[in-house]
């Protein structure tokens, strides 16, 4: 009998030459590797715990033993947040993260402390830190070279993408936000409201905005072009010079407005005084 769920989601393979050869080793390496650099994701866009998961495809020989085809990263909001495109850009900074991680650790094998959690019981038997820390090493001082033939996929594109557009909204992600506000009976807010300084220099296009009676300001960021250092720098400094220009600035990440809109609303309600 076989039970399963088709569903659409975004995913980062890893294919490693010579590890199905490996057998039920090369399988717990696998998991070893792929649950680290899962770690080192966390820790690097600063995730929490529901926004990523890690998956190893196995397959069974004629004699019952299992080999590891390859490692899985999924991230089940499709175009949404943009955690995918930012592990692959940023591949070599969560292989970093992971070796702070397991750095001067000391268990035998695997522990709460770097590799074990609730979510993989199932593995906790295989997990060895000490597996992976020699392939992390490598990743954490190596850049990864493009495939010649590799062919990039429009990241804009599809029906989703077209439904944002009509709507006057720039992603699916800011979508996702306008309808969780119609749905909760907020004000219609303004879209892609442009605010200038006293110079008349724009400073910012606002996803959405409320400039009566409260001046609100609200973003929804996809980590695809939010995650990295230098632009939530950019983030931070432009969302102090514009509360002290007098506006309220709210920011939605990606996984927070599709796994926890309510909070989202929570705080749209809190800066709406209703």
């Amino acid at each position: 009998m076989t039970l399963g769920q088709q569903a659409k989601a975004d995913t980062l393979r890893l294919l490693v030459e010579g590890m199905e050869e490996q057998g039920e080793d090369g399988v717990a390496w696998a998991w070893s590797i792929g649950t680290a650099l899962l770690e080192g994701a966390r820790r690097h866009f600063e995730l929490d715990d529901d926004d990523l998961d890690v998956i190893v495809q196995t397959a069974k020989d004629a004699d019952g033993r299992s080999r590891a085809l390859e490692v899985l990263w999924v991230d089940k909001i499709l175009g949404g947040s943009g955690i995918i495109d930012a592990m692959v850009r940023e591949f070599q900074q969560v292989a970093r993260a992971a070796v702070r991680h397991l750095e001067g650790h000391d268990c035998p094998a695997s522990c709460y402390r770097c590799l074990r959690s609730y979510r993989n019981q199932r593995v906790h038997g295989i997990l060895n830190w000490r597996l992976a820390m020699p392939y992390l090493q490598t990743a954490a001082a190596s850049e990864l070279e493009p495939l010649a033939s590799a062919t990039l996929l429009s990241r804009t594109e599809g029906p989703e993408w077209d439904e944002a557009r009509r709507e006057g909204c720039e992603s699916p992600l800011e979508l996702r936000l306008l309808k969780a506000m119609r749905a909760a009976g907020l004000p219609e807010p303004l879209k892609q409201h442009e605010v200038y300084d006293s110079r008349g220099r724009l400073l910012t296009r606002a996803d959405f905005a409320y400039v009566t009676p409260k001046r609100i300001l609200i973003y929804a960021d996809g980590l695809e072009f939010h995650s990295a250092i230098r632009q939530r720098i950019h983030d931070t400094r432009q969302s102090n010079q514009l509360q002290t220009e007098g506006w309220q600035v709210l920011r939605f990440l990606g996984p927070q407005v599709h796994r926890s809109p309510a909070d989202c609303i929570g705080q749209l309600r809190n800066a709406l005084a209703l």
